[in-house]
């Protein structure tokens, strides 16, 4: 049927068939209307599909429902909003036909009510550049090399785009359809996309003819040579009374072998570029199928179920139905009808036009027409429901599906955007404005961020937390946590008679020390040594804290200056070299004090009465326990008396011990605490100040390039993301 008769093309001038099938379904619709949705056992409703087998029964002996004879169907998401915009299609489509005889088309406004504010409302949002920071629904178009994917698109917006062997489509092409009601109006289209050197590119086009090469212009100029491929979107606008209410995202056809001039690696290439659009669960994915294959061969679907494995989000499309062989048909209607590989959004069969009917001329009015004809006289498929063939039902449910995803995600778009919109003025806080041109505007700009860092340092240092901080950025809070470290390492010191070790070493110098002195008196000498021991194991400890407290304020301090003069390298530079400097001394500083502190402990003396409450205590358990821990007992033997020694002087030990680790644990964390975050701190801003009151320091106050970037970067996401958010509180 591709070429036909001059009688047939008479024939359709006769019909006034029009050239898009959007107009086509209104011609259509003139038919005896189908039944409102009604509600199956099943809890789903049936649109169109269903309502197949409640036409008129003196016009249905050629079309029966296929659930009798093909099995179950498995339904497309519908739902009542679903049911209700094909209701709504249906009957602003009879309406625009009575608009024609001068009725009022008030069911045609209803029908744009529901449709076209949601369909405009994510074009704008893609327009202002929001897919970069959120995601948009979309319908993505995808389909192995050559599998009819242009066909099937320029057969729904009635326009010619780039066709032939090999890769045809080597941009994303996002086309834009907008139905204007108003006859009077001529089609009317745009194309704007950015060239290999990121200039912005803008075209009008007057007539539908014009399409294909203004495309190809784009394409050309957005990659290198004939052959290869580019990330960046085309932008068509297309604006006609015979086109649907759509907005459609073609991505390139997977390719399997590199052509001359194509790289290497070019199939790779076009699937990550796939894989970008349909990863994101925003996006509907249209499936685009040659019906002469089998479809689970076909990689397009397989990229489908890899990213939509339930298959929720994914519609197919099969093409190419008149190259079906003969005696295929029974598996192809197995596949329509959702029994192969299943979709929860099922599938469709289009014919479109193939290249023997370009060469011939035949346009794109005839090619609906010729559709038509083939599914109406078609002996196996003629039997498919209405909305499960042909091109003005794709349209139409493409439009509906587009609209119930976009009804979806508004809730979460508007989530999205605030959120993203306060993180970006926090950014841009952060940033600062641009810079004065005089040097004492600079030197102004330099003090007001030094006083920010400052008033920053010391609420860490103090425990006053503004925003949510990272671990690493509490500095008190990690500094409490290496006192709390160092305590129970000094407390694990604690002398005890389960250490053989010591209770030896006790012996020994017992016996080395022994003297003059009266029995049941503690040798003092052994006593003393003992003790100096105790306390320089406990220093180590108290450097480790000393150490693991100085890393932490080093990576606070680096992190600071990387947030608040980055803007400025030869400014952070100099500063880090300041508070390096600075944060060193204090170290140094803080290591004497804690010498000093372990020296004093050397002493070995205390007015703590806990001391001489623990002394008085052992002298009353020793008075009770006279037989056994008496010295001038004769019924112990030599042994016993040395072992009662050491005991004693080991309890002497651990009372001294309890006052020695009070003071130590107390007396370390606070050196080091007023030494590195009071006098460090303190210092730092003192210096920062006179570093930036220096008026020569101002000419150093010079932006980075990245940095004037950046600014620009969030200005723009700034704006977009503000145009968003008023677009959105529409709805």
């Amino acid at each position: 049927m591709m070429g036909r008769s001059k009688q047939s093309k008479g024939d359709d001038k006769a019909k006034k068939v029009s050239s898009s099938p959007w107009a086509q379904l209104k011609e259509e619709q003139k038919q005896p209307k189908l039944a409102k949705p009604v509600q199956n056992p099943q809890g789903t409703f049936e649109t169109a599909r269903g309502a197949s087998a409640l036409q008129n029964n003196d016009q249905s002996e050629e079309v029966y429902d296929v659930h009798d004879n093909e099995g179950p169907v498995v339904h497309g998401a519908a739902s009542e909003t679903q049911s209700e915009l094909d209701k709504l299609s249906r009957e602003s489509i009879d309406s625009t036909d009575q608009h024609e005889q001068g009725i009022s088309p008030s069911l045609t406004k209803e029908f744009d009510a529901q449709v076209r504010p949601y369909i405009d409302l994510i074009d704008n949002l893609r327009a202002y550049g929001l897919d970069r920071d959120v995601g948009l629904p979309a319908v993505a178009v995808i389909g192995d090399q050559s599998s009819g994917k242009s066909s099937t698109l320029e057969a729904i917006c009635g326009i010619q785009l780039p066709r032939g062997s090999g890769i045809v489509t080597r941009c994303p092409l996002e086309l834009r359809m907008k139905c204007q009601r108003e006859k009077y109006l001529n089609w009317g289209g745009k194309i704007s996309y950015k060239d290999k050197h990121g200039n912005k590119q803008s075209k009008d086009i007057d007539t539908s003819e014009s399409v294909e090469e203004a495309v190809k212009e784009a394409q050309d100029a957005m990659t290198e040579g004939e052959v290869g491929i580019s990330e960046e979107l085309i932008t068509l606008e297309v604006t006609s009374p015979n086109v649907p209410d759509l907005t459609l995202i073609d991505l390139p056809g997977i390719a399997r072998v590199a052509v001359e001039g194509q790289p290497a690696d070019i199939g790779r290439q076009i699937k990550k570029l796939i894989k970008h659009y349909i990863q994101k669960q925003e996006t509907i994915i249209l499936v685009v199928i040659p019906s002469n294959v089998d479809i689970a061969t076909t990689e397009a679907l397989q990229l489908s179920q890899e990213f939509d494995p339930d298959g929720k989000r994914s519609l197919g499309v099969l093409t190419k139905p008149d190259l079906i062989d003969k005696g295929a048909e029974a598996q192809v209607l197995k596949a329509v009808n959702n029994q192969v590989i299943p979709l929860r959004k099922g599938y469709t069969m289009v014919k479109c036009r193939g290249q023997a009917a370009v060469d011939e001329k035949q346009t794109l009015k005839e090619a609906i027409q010729d559709e038509k004809d083939f599914f109406e006289n078609h002996d196996k498929f003629r039997v498919l429901p209405q909305d499960q063939r042909g091109i003005p039902s794709l349209a139409k449910r493409l439009t509906v599906e587009l609209v119930e995803q976009i009804k979806n995600v508004v809730p979460d778009l508007k989530t999205d955007v605030r959120k993203k919109l306060e993180d970006t003025r926090e950014e841009l806080r952060n940033l600062g404005d641009g810079l004065p041109l005089t040097e004492e505007g600079r030197q102004g700009v330099l003090l007001d961020i030094v006083s920010r860092f400052k008033d920053e340092l010391k609420g860490l240092a103090k425990g006053e937390y503004t925003t949510n901080l990272g671990q690493e950025l509490r500095l008190l809070t990690e500094v409490r946590r290496r006192f709390d470290t160092f305590g129970t390492a000094v407390e694990g010191m604690a002398p005890s008679e389960d250490d053989r070790y010591l209770m030896i070493d006790i012996k020994k110098q017992v016996a080395n020390h022994r003297g003059r002195e009266l029995p049941n008196f503690i040798m003092y000498p052994v006593f003393e040594a003992l003790v100096r021991k105790v306390i320089r194991n406990m220093k180590d400890p108290g450097e480790l804290c000393l150490k693991d407290v100085d890393r932490s304020i080093d990576i606070v301090l680096d992190k600071l200056c990387n947030k608040w003069f980055s803007r400025f390298p030869q400014i952070m530079g100099d500063v880090k070299t300041i508070v390096s400097a600075l944060r060193v001394a204090a170290k140094a500083t803080c290591e004497t004090k804690l010498d000093e502190q372990f020296d004093m402990e050397d002493l070995i003396y205390t007015q703590d009465k806990t001391y001489l409450r623990e002394i008085d205590i052992l002298k009353e358990k020793h008075k009770k326990d006279e037989k056994k821990r008496s010295y001038m007992s004769q019924e112990y033997g030599k042994e016993d008396k040395e072992q009662q020694e050491a005991e004693h002087i080991l309890d002497a030990l651990n009372c001294y011990f309890t006052v020695c680790y009070r003071r130590v644990i107390d007396m370390v964390p606070m050196i080091i605490r007023h030494q590195m975050l009071g006098v460090l701190v303190n210092r730092i801003g003192i210096e920062l100040t006179k570093f930036a009151a220096n008026l020569a320091n101002a000419n150093h106050v010079v932006e980075d390039l990245g940095v004037m970037q950046k600014r620009a970067e969030l200005r723009d996401r700034k704006n977009r993301l503000l145009r968003a958010e008023t677009d959105l509180s529409r709805f």
